[in-house]
C-alpha cells in the first residue's frame, strides 16, 4: 500500500507539473496570437494614415504644377504621392484600389494636358481634367472616411 500511495503521489505530482507547463504554453500561444493581431492593426492604422497623407500631398502636387515655368519642370514632376498611395492600396487596402487608380489616372491626365498646352498657356483644355481630378479626389476622400473604421483600429 505504501508503494501504491507513493505511485499515486508521484503520478499526481507529475500530472500537475505537466498540466502547468501545458497551460502556461497555451496562454503564451494565445498571447502571441493576440499580440500579432494587435501589431497588424497598428501597422494598418499607420499605413492608412500614410495613405491619407499622400492623397493630401497630391493636392499640393497639383498646386505646384501651376508654378512651373518650363515643360521640363512639368515633365520632371510626376504625381509621386498618388503613385505611392496606389501602391499602399494594392498592398494593404483592397477596398481603395479602384478609387486610387482613378485618382492617379486623373493626376496623369492633368499633367499631360498641362504639358501639351504649356506653350499656348491655354487654360480651357485644363477645365475638364481638373474637374475629373477634383471628382476623383472627393470620391477617394469619401472612401477613406467610409473605410477608416475598418483600417484604423488599434
Amino acid at each position: 500500500m505504501a508503494i501504491e500511495s507513493k505511485l499515486l503521489i508521484a503520478t499526481i505530482s507529475a500530472s500537475a507539473a505537466i498540466s502547468g507547463a501545458v497551460i502556461s504554453q497555451a496562454f503564451s500561444i494565445v498571447r502571441d496570437v493576440l499580440d500579432k493581431k494587435h501589431q497588424r492593426k497598428v501597422l494598418l492604422r499607420t499605413k492608412y494614415e500614410e495613405f491619407a497623407e499622400l492623397i493630401t500631398q497630391s493636392q499640393e502636387w497639383l498646386s505646384s504644377l501651376y508654378r512651373h515655368k518650363s515643360i521640363e519642370e512639368h515633365s520632371n514632376n510626376p504625381p509621386h504621392h498618388a503613385r505611392k498611395a496606389l501602391l499602399l492600396a494594392y498592398i494593404y487596402f483592397p477596398a481603395l484600389i479602384e478609387q486610387s487608380e482613378n485618382f492617379l489616372n486623373s493626376c496623369v491626365l492633368v499633367q499631360h494636358t498641362m504639358i501639351e498646352n504649356f506653350q499656348t498657356r491655354d487654360i480651357e483644355p485644363l477645365k475638364e481634367p481638373i474637374l475629373k481630378f477634383k471628382q476623383n479626389r472627393q470620391e477617394l476622400d469619401r472612401s477613406i472616411i467610409l473605410n477608416a473604421k475598418k483600417y484604423s483600429q488599434a
